[in-house]
């Protein structure tokens, strides 16, 4: 396994309160800093209305459009909205346009 591979896993593991984990492994932590960027953050936010997901008001959540700005489709764009719907419900800081 790829040595930044096991630092990151170690890390998580030792959030998470665990004596180790496994790529695939969901797990519980408390964090400190959330980042999203476009093209993994649908993907989250589909996740968090399946689970009625809170955020606690005192985590800082970022997210950044620069994998797809301009938006390259129709879909994306959607994306985009709902990004900055989310940021404007949560009160979280949006880079925009490939600013982030």
């Amino acid at each position: 396994m790829i040595i930044t591979v096991k630092y990151i896993m170690h890390y998580l593991a030792k959030a998470a309160s665990l004596p180790e984990v496994a790529i695939g492994q969901e797990i519980s932590l408390k964090a400190d800093l959330l980042l999203g960027h476009d093209g993994t953050l649908p993907k989250i936010l589909s996740i968090w209305k399946q689970r009625e997901y809170k955020m606690a008001t005192d985590n800082k959540f970022l997210i950044t459009v620069d994998h797809a700005f301009p938006a390259p489709t129709v879909q994306d764009r959607v994306n985009q909205q709902e990004m900055a719907e989310v940021c404007k419900d949560k009160k979280c800081q949006l880079y925009n346009h490939g600013e982030g």
